[in-house]
């Protein structure tokens, strides 16, 4: 009987050993994962991707948002994915080991949002040194009155021999253009310059126009320089103040800038604003090279920049086009005998590639003489940048052709605007345009057609990616006409270019059917609809009919040849938020304005998209794009949806209506240009990495890939589905790059104020560097610092930085979430010294340590006061100041001011702490389980559990029969 049972014993052993070995072997086999992200509904953003991986996008026109591509878990090492899947794979192949378990709790996440064009770090600058001139409800401004005094305001505060600089009025909203009359009234005694909305003009009072050469005196008595220039606009002989595109603002733009801007400062505004909005990948639409990149490169450095950039060589920008030639020399191009006057180094064959990594480029820049405003153009790298890489990128090298839609200077085909609202009169006023008895657009173009020409072809010789500003309709018809000549020239010797058009306002079905090689369509079109839809045609077919030979191709070859660049269109499709009722009464007219940023048609051909906000134009909000591409409504009251017959996807239907009011008809496609959830959200991740040959790093969930993350507190396919209208209102919960949280707080997480960074606002002439901030945990917390009764923490740490000089005043900044409480119910405390914990007072003064306040995120330089209420989970930024020697420094006990600050700060307040999650709770359509226990979480482990029983069971059983008597 003993020996039975022994033997049955062992059995029972051997058996439990071999399903156990199934587990351990499992899980030694397995590579090692920082973190694990899992419990929340994780969307992979691999829709349109084949089993090889290549992108098919024939794919985007029947996806289903109810059917999108989904992962239970995504781990992360080393900064990339290595695991997305199920919850039962993960935990069988032991990345539930990781260090770092983030359970989502129901919020959802996909891969971090990417701008597809923008102006980083534009909105930093804005915010920190300029006046905010943009109307309600963008900004504070609802007249020219309030305007003026938002100027005088500034110009009163303003320094000695500083310009005061505004940016982002709105003349539609305004009802007029601001004057020079109404600026020197303003502000007499400084030069004032502000920008309009669309970047594309400006306004300037008498001392600005003086110091740009442009007036004789400040009464507006132009020049002749200013006569020589179409966007330098008059009023009775006297300039008006009133500057139009890029030829007409760079003379007063070169002589007064923004006084005594920090880049580093601006940079680090940007990035929080950005990485806020759940942005992972900025983009800076158009830079110069040797001023941007070493600006960058201090930045990832110093911390000031967590976010990855996408950069855009100016190709031509201005004056002789030395940006542009700066430029191309310092991306690595040689010059050519395709060289001219005033475009040159043209020979790309040995330069950077699109989507390359910039983030330890260096370059030698011989184009003499230099621009004006250009600054050192050989700087070395800094230290610190060994081990950071795919941080900057080179995108598509950045053409500005036309102008704004908004501001009556994008170039529009016959028969032009709507409504000339400012009576500009026939034509363009502009000699590189095509006479017309239609209003076109004034102000002058960036680029000339015959510079566009000499761009495009060498771009395409090269193989390297453009993207090019296409607003009005006659720009995007030019462009695609060079684009072929371009194409058929090169021959197929270089494919997949993805040259861009930026904006795409107006691009005609004709146009996105010769994008994408669909020439026989467009054919067909333009023989049967002609001039009742498509006007001005050039290209192939300028004559009105299919000639490749008119751009030196071939009927037969030339659409293949265009289909194989993957030609993508890049949509401001909130511009149907932002301006829908002026496009619609004022600028396009209802027929034109309903077919603006048709991706409709481009997921029809099966071209890729994505969307973009152009900030500093528009508030940097990607949830706002997929709002827009989703609903196309507009943020005025009493306008009509924006698209045309609901749920109509299909080609020949049309309707009639005026292209000028009361004046012209003409005939305008029928179709719904909005797109579903899934295609909204592809369109702000992974297309965008996809447009800038990114996509083999960032834009998808894939292993392999950098771990950049956005988890949002609600699933966009169900707002969409429920109340679309709020798309734009999900909040961002965190955001994340290469695994590293640079935004927000992660679900689960028990602090709510987040580590200490060097402020972006300081004292002249201090600088602050070498921060170090170790977060310390509420246990660790309570050891050296008890709470006062009725007091929760929200965070505390240890700082060590240094001040330039000794007794210097430093001031620190960390952002925290609001908790429905008071200001009055925070308190700030030095903690350094155990036994006797020293609050600072709040109060907005710099000017010695131990003082500290709050503001919103949204608008950094206006403190609260303290009965202000901290709305639930809304972000705030927190300033806090210590004094290199004084009382709340730890290291004055050691050499008193010595250059350098140390101290533990505590957060806490009286009030309750966030819930870091939206009141709709849990309809992120997540799983709310908390998955801490492997055992019997998963059903891989529910099985192994059963083998085992099952397994003891028949031991047992065997036991039994065989000592029944």
């Amino acid at each position: 009987m003993r020996t039975a049972l022994k033997k049955h014993a062992a059995t029972l052993a051997v058996a439990l050993c071999l399903v156990g070995g199934v587990v351990f072997s499992t899980r030694s086999a397995a590579p090692n994962a920082d973190s694990v992200y899992y419990g929340g509904k994780i969307y992979t953003m691999t829709d349109v991707l084949n089993d090889s991986g290549t992108p098919d996008f024939s794919k985007l026109k029947g996806l289903s948002a109810d059917k999108a591509k989904i992962a239970e878990v995504v781990a992360a090492k080393n900064g990339k994915i290595v695991f997305v899947g199920s919850e039962a794979e993960a935990r069988a192949q032991g990345y539930f080991d990781a260090a770092r378990k983030v359970d989502l709790q129901g919020h959802v996440m996909l891969p971090g949002l990417i701008d597809g064009h923008g102006h980083f770090p534009g909105q930093g600058t804005d915010d920190l040194y300029k006046v905010n001139a943009n109307s309600a409800p963008l900004g504070p401004i609802h007249d020219i009155g309030e305007l003026q005094e938002a100027i005088r305001a500034k110009c009163a505060s303003a320094g000695s021999g500083e310009n005061v600089i505004g940016y982002s009025y709105d003349d539609l909203r305004l009802g007029a253009h601001p004057t020079l009359e109404q600026l020197n009234a303003a502000c007499p005694d400084k030069p004032v310059y502000v920008t309009h909305i669309s970047g594309h003009m400006a306004v300037a009072n008498g001392k600005a126009l003086v110091l740009g050469g442009l007036a004789s005196n400040v009464d507006g008595t132009p020049t002749p320089l200013a006569d020589s220039l179409i966007g330098v606009k008059k009023t009775n002989g006297k300039l008006n103040g009133l500057l139009m595109e890029t030829a007409a603002m760079q003379p007063v733009n070169t002589k007064v800038g923004v006084s005594n801007v920090d880049t580093q400062k601006s940079i680090a505004r940007a990035n929080q604003v950005y990485a806020a909005a759940g942005i992972t990948t900025a983009d800076e639409g158009i830079t110069v090279v040797p001023n941007t990149l070493p600006q960058y490169q201090k930045a990832l450095v110093n911390g000031n920049l967590t976010l990855r950039v996408a950069m855009h060589p100016a190709a031509l920008y201005g004056g002789p086009a030395l940006y542009g030639n700066v430029n191309r020399e310092a991306m690595g191009w040689n010059t050519s005998s395709a060289d001219t006057t005033k475009v040159k180094f043209l020979d790309g064959s040995s330069a950077l590639r699109t989507g390359a990594d910039m983030t330890r480029h260096t370059y030698t820049i011989t184009v003499s003489p230099l621009p004006a405003a250009m600054k050192n153009t050989n700087i070395p790298l800094p230290a610190g940048l060994n081990g950071k890489e795919n941080m900057l990128m080179q995108g598509a090298h950045k053409i500005l052709f036309d102008g704004s839609p908004q501001g009556y200077s994008a170039w529009l085909k016959e028969p032009g605007y709507y409504y000339d609202y400012y009576n500009f009169g026939a034509g363009s006023n502009n000699p590189d345009v095509p006479a017309s008895s239609y209003f076109i657009g004034t102000g002058d173009l960036n680029c000339k057609i015959d510079e566009m020409t000499v761009l495009m072809d060498n771009y395409q010789k090269a193989g390297i990616s453009t993207e090019t500003h296409t607003n009005g309709s006659a720009a995007a018809e030019y462009w695609a006409a060079a684009l072929e000549h371009a194409v058929a020239a090169d021959n197929g010797a270089h494919v997949d270019t993805r040259h861009t058009s930026i904006h795409g306002q107006m691009m005609e079905l004709q146009l996105i059917q010769r994008l994408t090689g669909n020439y026989a369509a467009a054919a067909k079109d333009i023989q049967t609809y002609g001039d009742d839809m498509y006007k001005n045609l050039q290209g192939a077919f300028k004559t009105g009919s299919f000639d490749a030979a008119q751009v030196g191709g071939d009927n037969g070859t030339l659409p293949g040849l265009m289909k194989a660049q993957n030609i993508f269109m890049s949509y401001y499709i909130n511009h149907t938020y932002f301006w829908g009722k002026a496009h619609m009464e004022k600028i396009m007219g209802p027929g034109r304005a309903r077919n603006m940023s048709p991706v409709g048609w481009s997921i029809l051909y099966d071209q890729p998209y994505s969307f973009h906000n152009d900030t500093d134009i528009t508030p940097i909000d990607q949830l706002r794009s997929i709002q827009s591409a989703v609903t196309r409504r507009a943020l005025d009251e009493g306008v009509p949806p924006i698209h045309g017959t609901d749920g109509l996807k299909e080609l020949g239907h049309m309707v009639e209506g005026d292209a000028v009011k009361d004046t012209v008809r003409m005939k305008f496609w029928d179709f719904d240009q909005r797109v579903n959830a899934l295609q909204a959200m592809l369109g702000v991740t992974y297309l965008p990495a996809w447009q800038n040959k990114l996509d083999d790093r960032i834009g998808s969930l894939q292993p392999g890939h950098y771990a950049d993350l956005t988890i949002l507190d609600l699933d966009p396919v169900q707002v969409a589905s429920a109340a679309p209208l709020n798309l734009a209102n999900i909040r961002v919960t965190s955001t994340i790059v290469g695994d590293h949280l640079v935004y927000g707080f992660l679900p689960g997480s028990l602090t709510f104020a987040a580590a200490p960074k060097v402020a972006y606002v300081q004292n002249a002439g201090v600088t602050v560097s070498g921060l170090t901030a170790a977060s310390l945990s509420n246990e660790e917390a309570d050891k050296i610092h008890a709470l006062q009764k009725g007091e929760t923490r929200y965070g505390t740490y240890d700082i060590d930085a240094n001040v330039s000089t000794n007794g210097d005043v430093g001031v620190f900044q960390m952002e925290l979430l609001g908790n429905n409480a008071p200001v009055k119910a925070f308190r700030l405390y030095s903690v350094a010294n155990s036994n006797a914990p020293e609050a600072f007072a709040y109060a907005h003064d710099m000017t010695d340590g131990g003082n500290f306040w709050i503001a919103p995120l949204s608008d950094p330089l206006v403190p609260l006061a303290e009965d202000d209420v901290l709305s639930m989970n809304k972000a705030y930024v927190l300033f806090y100041t210590m004094k290199d020697g004084g009382k709340f420094d730890a290291a004055r006990t050691r050499a008193g001011a010595d250059g350098k600050i140390t101290g533990s700060v505590a957060l806490v307040t009286s009030g309750s702490l966030p819930t870091n999650r939206s009141s709709a709770g849990n309809s992120g359509g997540g799983d709310d389980s908390g998955g801490g226990c492997a055992i019997g979480a998963t059903p891989s482990y529910d099985l192994l559990i059963l083998l085992l029983a099952l397994a003891g069971v028949a031991v047992l059983r065997s036991l039994r029969r065989r000592n029944m008597p």
